[in-house]
């Protein structure tokens, strides 16, 4: 089976890691914006919605084809779990309690990240 990848994918993989490098640098200051955080995750969202979350798995090759739907469905739970966290980070009060939320949100982001590698290991099946 041919593969009908974008061929811009491999770029938007790396901006996907690029950006995560960025909200995981800006989640481990302590002194981190809530307003800054927030819109790194919409951003976030939206950048995977738009690039990745939106090709099919006729898109892939045959391997990657057969693991993209739950690959899809785990992307989107963890920004589902990512935005909720976000929201108990914001509303924390002590200090200790929104350092344990700073620590879950760090947790979800390098879960992305291992997800843009197996993105990447399945495009790579495509050569």
């Amino acid at each position: 089976m041919s593969s009908t990848l974008p061929s811009d994918l491999p770029d938007r993989l790396r901006e996907l890691q690029q950006l995560l490098e960025r909200c995981q640098l800006t989640m481990a200051d302590p002194e981190a914006e809530e307003a800054t955080v927030a819109k790194q995750v919409s951003g976030l969202g939206d950048f995977l919605g738009h690039h990745l979350l939106s090709i099919t798995a006729e898109e892939l090759p045959t391997q990657g084809a057969q693991q993209w739907p739950s690959l899809q469905t785990e992307l989107r739970r963890t920004l589902r779990l990512l935005s909720t966290e976000l929201l108990f980070w914001r509303s924390a009060r002590s200090p200790e309690r929104r350092h344990h939320y700073q620590q879950r949100l760090l947790g979800h982001y390098q879960q992305l990240m291992d997800f843009s590698r197996a993105m990447q290991q399945l495009i790579d099946g495509a050569d």
